[in-house]
């Protein structure tokens, strides 16, 4: 009677760490969605309101704490670099390193038209890598949904 406890305990841990790692992949499209609309309301903002950086951060509504939190220590003048590694570490090595390279230049430049430029040029990118980035990873999604729920039958089948 405990070995078959013991078989269903481990099978079920093994099937939920499977929906668990789909559930942070789907956290982490969703945080880079938030960064997307940011990104463009950072554009908008610059191109028909002139806001400046900390005016564009204050005033856009954010879905996820992540990025509020992300945006709060941007204001309060954290370096860039250690905010995206610790406030948006769910998103992958290259996102991180671009959007920490981004913020780091954004709002140097005097002239808003070069900002603007520089920004829809990252846009650009941004989400040329988000769109082959997003089709990886609703792969994965699936893939840990499954593999879960095979290894947590075989692990039954192999011990009983």
């Amino acid at each position: 009677m405990l070995k078959y406890a013991g078989i269903t305990l481990l099978s079920a841990s093994i099937a939920v760490f499977g929906l668990i790692k789909s559930s942070e992949i789907k956290k982490a499209l969703t945080i880079r969605k938030d960064v997307m609309g940011l990104l463009y309301a950072m554009e908008n903002a610059l191109q028909f309101g002139g806001k400046s950086k900390e005016g564009i951060f204050k005033s856009f509504n954010c879905r996820t704490n992540e990025l509020k939190t992300f945006l709060s220590s941007m204001l309060d003048g954290q370096n860039e670099h250690e905010s995206v590694k610790v406030h948006l570490c769910s998103l992958t090595d290259e996102d991180k390193k671009l959007l920490s390279d981004f913020f780091t230049n954004f709002g140097k430049s005097t002239k808003r038209e070069s900002e603007l430029e520089s920004l829809r040029h990252f846009n650009a990118e941004f989400e040329r890598i988000g769109k082959q980035a997003e089709k990886e990873q609703l792969g994965k999604i699936l893939l840990y949904r499954k593999l879960g729920i095979i290894i947590a039958l075989l692990a039954a089948i192999i011990f009983i």
